[in-house]
């Protein structure tokens, strides 16, 4: 499926990479939008950040920048669509949690018999 004209070429690549990948249903593609336009504003208040900085001038005194919000909130938004597709790694290692590693530890200690 061919990446939505009005994305950035960097969205666009992102598109047709997951799509190579994986076979996605109209809902996902939904979902996958959104999250690609969250990324696009994000890179555009990325910009205007880096340009006026993380605060600006106002009429009254200085203030955040509003492009800190939008960051920000971009940035959710893109994390959250991510996290809807549930897009399974290629590979996928099982990599036990800090509290799993934990349990583990406490039950070898547990079962440790004194010398």
């Amino acid at each position: 499926m061919t990446a939505p004209k009005h994305l950035s070429p960097e969205a666009r690549k992102l598109w047709a990479a997951i799509h190579d990948l994986y076979d996605l249903d109209a809902a996902d593609d939904a979902v996958l939008l959104v999250g690609l336009e969250a990324l696009d504003c994000l890179r555009l208040a990325q910009v205007e950040l880096a340009a006026r900085g993380v605060v600006v001038e106002s009429r009254d005194g200085v203030k955040a920048n509003p492009a800190a919000t939008v960051v920000a909130q971009s940035r959710l938004a893109f994390l959250a669509a991510m996290k809807q597709l549930r897009l399974p790694a290629e590979e996928t290692v099982a990599t036990p949690t800090p509290s799993e590693r934990a349990a583990s530890n406490f039950e070898a200690l547990r079962n440790r018999r004194p010398a």
